[in-house]
């Protein structure tokens, strides 16, 4: 299973040694809600949102590593 993410809602924040970023995602099913994405380093968490200001395309990511983009 994988998700889309579509969009940053806020972020980047750290907590207890992981940063994390609150999107908008997007399921299997095609059901949108928000969720939590983990990164390991904030470096990691501002490039997506990078990523994502520059283009419409969302990106897809397996469920097993929505903790750990």
């Amino acid at each position: 299973m994988s998700v889309k993410i579509h969009k940053v809602l806020d972020g980047p924040y750290e907590d207890d040694y992981e940063y994390f970023l609150v999107c908008l995602v997007e399921d299997d099913e095609g059901e949108l809600y928000h969720s939590e994405i983990y990164f390991e380093t904030m470096d990691a968490a501002y490039s997506l949102i990078k990523h994502l200001s520059n283009t419409i395309e969302a990106v897809e990511i397996d469920d097993e590593d929505i903790d750990n983009v």
